[in-house]
């Protein structure tokens, strides 16, 4: 999403993640960025997901239906 000065304010992304795949979670994780914070999202899909459950989980998110179970900020 992008401010009235067309900057980047909030994304949604996913990531690999190993250590999600050793406790047989699932292979990507949904994160955010907020500002400097990282959030993981607690859930995610594997390779063999459906482009409409994608795109469900991403609107969940952004209307709020889903909490960071993690996050962290850069040092400074």
């Amino acid at each position: 999403m992008v401010n009235k000065n067309d900057e980047i304010d909030y994304k949604i992304q996913t990531e690999y993640s190993p250590s999600s795949i050793e406790i047989a979670g699932p292979k990507y994780l949904f994160c955010e960025q907020k500002g400097e914070v990282h959030a993981t999202c607690g859930f995610g899909f594997n390779d063999d997901f459906k482009y409409d459950d994608l795109k469900k989980s991403v609107i969940d998110i952004l209307e709020g239906k889903h909490q960071p179970q993690a996050s962290s900020r850069p040092n400074k």
